[in-house]
């Protein structure tokens, strides 16, 4: 009994040979992977990562400063044209009539003979 045990353990063994040398190839090629990785990042010294870290940095900050200042831009200029509206239409009643955009215009009406309406406007004190 205990030889047919002995020879079944050494089939075992047998069969398991190229497996266990598979995987020490891979092992081998990880292990020589890793030290390749750890001799290219040897090259990068402190100073280069914190130059680079600087420039990532800056990169980030002047991004930023332009999309702010092209911000502010934007709603000076959106100001500006509230202004423009404004001196325009000062009696003017903007709002939604139907989903639509309608003007309530306060002032005199008068009509032509073909039925247009107009309206004098009172001018702003």
């Amino acid at each position: 009994m205990r030889q047919v045990e002995r020879e079944l353990k050494q089939a075992a063994l047998e069969q398991q040979k190229p497996a266990v040398n598979a995987l020490n190839q891979v092992v081998k090629a990880a292990q020589e992977s890793v030290y390749a990785m750890r001799r290219e990042m040897s090259r990068y010294t402190v100073s280069d990562l914190s130059l680079t870290v600087f420039f990532v940095m800056a990169s980030c900050v002047a991004a930023l400063r332009w999309f702010i200042d092209d911000g502010y831009g934007q709603i000076a200029l959106m100001q500006k044209k509230k202004a423009e509206w404004e001196q325009k239409a000062p009696l003017a009643n903007i709002s939604t009539c139907n989903e639509k955009p309608c003007v309530q215009v306060i002032g005199n009406e008068f009509t032509n003979k073909k039925g247009e309406r107009f309206y004098q406007i009172k001018p702003v004190k």
